[in-house]
């Protein structure tokens, strides 16, 4: 006979795009506090969108 933890196990399930989300709102609000990490921040995503359509292009 097994004892009493008083322990709760919950399996929770999340999708990929809430999670991207959730994520992106969290940057964006702690990078707004901060104007130059914010445009710094933006400047590295825009890069990275355009090597991803650079890459598609060369396919």
């Amino acid at each position: 006979m097994s004892q009493k933890t008083n322990e709760l196990y919950l399996l929770v399930t999340v999708s990929n795009n809430e999670i991207s989300n959730a994520r992106g709102k969290a940057i964006k609000t702690s990078y707004k506090n901060d104007p130059a990490m914010y445009q710094k921040f933006k400047a590295s995503t825009a890069n990275g969108e355009l090597d991803k359509e650079l890459e598609k292009s060369r396919k």
